[in-house]
C-alpha cells in the first residue's frame, strides 16, 4: 500500500501494536505505520478500523477508543452491544475489527471484516455502487478460538 499512489490504508489496533513493539519490524515499516491516519473522511463518510461511541461526540473521543471501539460499554467486547446498533447519525462510517459472518450494512454504517485471516472471507466495499464484493479465504492464518464471529442477522438494527 506504501508504494501505491491509488490506496490508502487507516491504523488499526493491530498496527498500532507493531509500532509499539518496533523490535520486529524495520524503522521505515515502523515509520510507515505510524503515519497511517486513525479516519479517512469525505464529504459524509468516513473510514476507519472500527467505529465509534454513539453517546459521545466524535470530537470527544480517543485516538484509543477510536481503534478499538466495539461494544457499548467497551469492554462487553463481543457480547455487544455493537456501536453501530446504535449509529444513527452521520457520518456514514466505514469500520472493520468486529468479525462478521457475512457484510453488514445499515442506514449508517458498513461492517466488512469477514474473518479472512480466520478462514472466512476477504470483503471490500465499492462506496458508490453500495456493492459488497468477498473473496473466501484460501486458508485460515490465524486461530479465533473460540470463534467469534457476529452474526448480523441476530441483531437488531
Amino acid at each position: 500500500i506504501r508504494n501505491r499512489d491509488n490506496m490508502l490504508s487507516v491504523r488499526g489496533d493491530a498496527e498500532d501494536g507493531l509500532v509499539s513493539d518496533q523490535t520486529s519490524l524495520d524503522s521505515n515499516t515502523v515509520d510507515f505505520l505510524a503515519s497511517l491516519p486513525i479516519a479517512i473522511s469525505w464529504d459524509s463518510g468516513v473510514v476507519m478500523h472500527d467505529g465509534i461511541d454513539p453517546t459521545r461526540p466524535i470530537a470527544e473521543q480517543t485516538a484509543a477508543s477510536l481503534l478499538t471501539c466495539r461494544s457499548i460499554p467497551p469492554e462487553n467486547r463481543y457480547d455487544g452491544p455493537f456501536w453501530f446498533e446504535y449509529h444513527e447519525t452521520p457520518p456514514f462510517i466505514m469500520f472493520g475489527h468486529t468479525v462478521l459472518e457475512h457484510p453488514l450494512r445499515t442506514n449508517w454504517s458498513v461492517g466488512v471484516d469477514t474473518g479472512c485471516v480466520h478462514g472466512g472471507a476477504l470483503t471490500a466495499y465499492n462506496f458508490h455502487m453500495d456493492k459488497f464484493v468477498s473473496v473466501p479465504a484460501s486458508q485460515t492464518y490465524a486461530d479465533n478460538s473460540p470463534r467469534r464471529f457476529v452474526n448480523p442477522d441476530d441483531l437488531d438494527l
